[in-house]
């Protein structure tokens, strides 16, 4: 009778792990390239978004019950009239 000696197998990582952190990885940096990168490829002008010039900047509001142009005598602007 011949005497077989089986060796045992050196146990390998079968769990994957490295390639589903890999999959992640890639993913992630996928969503970061969409989200940061894109926008500024299809940017055209080359100045920062925040160079606005504002000092011209005249804007008008219409408030219930002011007076058009302050309250000069004579002068009752849009007051509100309410019945008695």
């Amino acid at each position: 009778m011949a005497i077989v000696i089986n060796n045992p197998s050196t146990p390998e990582d079968s769990s994957s792990a490295g390639v589903i952190i890999g999959v992640i990885l890639g993913i992630l940096l996928i969503i970061l390239f969409f989200v940061y990168g894109l926008p500024v490829l299809r940017s055209t002008d080359k100045t920062p978004a925040n160079t606005t010039d504002t000092s011209n900047l005249n804007v008008k509001v219409d408030l219930p019950g002011s007076t058009a142009g302050g309250a000069a005598p004579g002068n009752k602007g849009s007051q509100p009239t309410y019945p008695q």
